[in-house]
């Protein structure tokens, strides 16, 4: 089934800089609210392979003259290449709220992206997140949750701690230097312990919820301890839900395992970040 074309789409600019531009006051806007420099990279990556559908397809359209059925058609585009359900409501969360964004400023004055229904997604049966179910879940804490979501989550995630481990640290347990940081993870054998650096991303996060927390624990509880293993699984699974994906701690500690040994991270270097005494722990991580 070919492209449909429209009698609108007659309307062309010579070239993408308005489009760039328009970008460009958007990725503003996304550094103001706060986003990951990760989550704004994969927001404009998404607007931009949007764009170049749009030229290969209709021709270089002014941002006004893309509706609705432009959009539908990119939709099936989505459908025809054999996205995957999360991917392909992944691009179109970003292109509603990058549409969303461009009605209030004033550049278009209807969003074409409101009525493009989002797929059911399937329930995952991985053991771990690939980047986009990463992307998506990442993005719905920092829509709909207090930092301390935000940041147990990233740590889980960009750290592969067992979930014990992460809601028992205590403040003394991280250490920052001017642009890196890492933390100190007690092991059950005596005195020792791991070290797990921590990457840009959460670095950041981390410094900035505890500058809003100066307790002794990373995660206080009511009572003057730490928060339960218990009410971790519970506010990581609340995120689950919102993506309606079934996500638990350890499906989070088998992403950072798994992105390590796909990135070609040494396997005896992967199970002692991870807390394993030999290799054979995640040889499972190999597996496609």
């Amino acid at each position: 089934m070919g492209y449909i074309r429209y009698p609108f789409c007659d309307k062309v600019i010579h070239n993408k800089r308005k489009y760039v531009k328009i970008l460009n006051r958007f990725k503003l806007h996304l550094k103001n609210r706060g986003l990951s420099q990760h989550t704004i990279k994969s927001y404009i990556t998404t607007a931009y392979r949007f764009y170049a559908w749009i030229e290969q397809v209709y021709g270089k359209l002014e941002i006004t003259a893309i509706t609705f059925p432009v959009i539908s058609n990119y939709h099936y585009n989505l459908m025809e290449n054999n996205n995957s359900a999360a991917t392909i409501n992944h691009t179109i969360d970003v292109l509603n709220i990058f549409f969303s964004w461009a009605q209030t400023e004033g550049i278009i004055k209807v969003n074409p992206v409101t009525g493009i229904k989002r797929m059911a997604v399937q329930e995952n049966t991985s053991q771990w997140l690939d980047q986009v179910e990463q992307d998506i879940l990442i993005r719905e804490v920092q829509r709909h949750g207090k930092s301390r979501d935000l940041v147990l989550v990233m740590l889980l995630l960009y750290t592969g701690l067992r979930i014990a481990e992460a809601v028992s640290l205590r403040l003394t347990d991280i250490t920052f230097s001017k642009h890196s940081g890492f933390i100190r993870v007690p092991q059950h054998q005596g005195d020792k312990f791991r070290e797990v650096p921590l990457n840009t991303t959460l670095l950041r996060e981390l410094q900035s919820y505890i500058n809003e927390t100066p307790q002794k624990w990373l995660f206080p509880g009511r009572r003057g301890g730490h928060i339960t293993t218990r009410t971790a699984e519970k506010i990581v699974a609340k995120y689950g839900q919102l993506v309606k994906i079934n996500v638990t701690p350890k499906m989070l500690r088998h992403t950072f395992g798994k992105k390590l040994v796909d990135s070609g991270e040494n396997l005896n270097r992967v199970a002692t970040l991870m807390g394993y005494s030999t290799k054979n722990a995640v040889t499972r991580y190999t597996e496609s």
